[in-house]
């Protein structure tokens, strides 16, 4: 697989919007690779207090990160995103990334919780079926967290 460099990062999403939408785990994907980009930008959330919320931050290169926090992919700035209009007005993204589970784990048998692997299940079809058949297309290029690593045969 390609490390990407950052003058490969900066090249390639320059002037561009990436949208992370998800739980811990995609958050820290968007502060490392908003880092890789741009090395001025933070490697993590200002404080323990912010961690749980929503994060825009400009690279110089002109490319925009966003990071919802959403970690059951059930918001309604989730739903407006996976159907295409929820983009603020902003140009359509690069690069969309969605990642969720272990939040439905932790919280399987709370009220209003995940419900395990049986609610992540249903939620990540539901989920691929918005992609799948949204109009206008969500972005240049999707990425569903977790996945199956690709194997060279």
């Amino acid at each position: 697989m390609h490390t990407y460099m950052p003058h490969e990062i900066q090249q390639c999403l320059r002037s561009k919007r990436v949208i992370f939408i998800g739980d811990s785990t995609a958050r820290q994907l968007f502060y490392s690779m908003a880092h890789l980009a741009d090395p001025t930008l933070p490697v993590s959330p200002p404080s323990s207090f912010e961690k749980h919320s929503d994060v825009s931050l400009p690279a110089g290169t002109g490319t925009w990160f966003d990071f919802f926090w959403d970690p059951f992919l059930n918001s309604t700035k989730t739903n407006k995103v996976l159907k295409g209009t929820g983009y603020g007005g902003k140009d359509r993204p690069a690069l969309l990334v969605l990642g969720s589970g272990l939040w439905y784990l932790r919280h399987k048998d709370e009220e209003g919780g995940g419900g395990g692997i049986a609610g992540w299940e249903g939620r990540m079809e539901q989920t691929l079926e918005q992609i799948k058949t949204s109009m206008p297309v969500l972005a240049d290029e999707v990425i569903f967290l977790p996945g199956r690593s690709r194997s060279s045969t």
